[in-house]
């Protein structure tokens, strides 16, 4: 068995670390379905946010898969590029399932009539123009996305401990805010919107998350390539 494929296996064994952002998305739907069939306000007007509860979850179960496994690796004598392999096979293998079952999920709520009261926990504006395919693709990337952000995150808690997720946030933070700024005092953040909006939701949903995708990987090689972790 390749170093990748064992750190496959190991992630995918994590019990209710690899469960707990999809137990806490059927959560959210329950309380969102009883609280929605309880009200009488106008159907048109229930749209959920529980969906990203489990975007929230995964970013922070994969920041504990970096904190868990990846010392596990190096302890049994692996690698850090073995380690990287694997858990690009488990992220790409959980954005394919999530996509999947949010796109049938999305449909099935489509053909319920939102589960018989209207609900809208699986669609929202920006999916519904979409075919499944490109629904699939949009929850996907997204989703990717968001795991490779947790694993930027577990890098740093993995390298620097705790002072390593405040460092990376605080910066982060400041970076946004410096260039929002920025485009602000310039009066070009009107023109940004614009052409965020004039772009397809597959460019902005697909390719902005996958160069984010990439983003964090790279920086997460960066951190964890030479160092002695924590």
């Amino acid at each position: 068995m390749t170093e990748p494929r064992a750190v496959f296996v190991t992630l995918v064994r994590g019990g209710w670390a690899t469960l707990w952002p999809w137990l806490i998305l059927a959560i959210s739907f329950g309380v969102n379905l009883a609280f929605y069939a309880l009200l009488d306000d106008p159907a048109i007007s229930r749209q959920s946010g529980g969906l990203l509860s489990l975007f929230a979850t995964a970013l922070v179960a994969n920041l504990q898969a970096w904190t868990r496994i990846l010392p596990f690796t190096l302890g049994l004598s692996g690698t850090r590029r073995g380690f990287l392999g694997g858990m690009a096979w488990f992220v790409g293998g959980q954005s394919l399932i999530a996509g999947v079952a949010l796109t049938a999920m999305g449909l099935l709520e489509e053909r319920s009539g939102g589960w018989g009261h209207g609900m809208r926990f699986f669609r929202t504006a920006t999916l519904d123009p979409l075919g499944p395919l490109g629904r699939l693709a949009v929850l996907a990337g997204v989703f990717l996305a968001v795991c490779a952000v947790g694993g930027l995150a577990g890098a740093a808690l993995a390298r620097w401990g705790s002072v390593g997720i405040w460092v990376l946030s605080i910066g982060t933070a400041t970076l946004v805010s410096a260039v929002l700024l920025a485009l602000a005092w310039r009066g070009n953040l009107g023109d940004v919107v614009t052409v965020l909006d004039r772009q397809g939701p597959l460019q902005v949903w697909i390719g902005y998350p996958l160069c984010l995708t990439l983003l964090c990987a790279g920086c997460s090689w960066l951190i964890i390539r030479r160092s002695p972790l924590r």
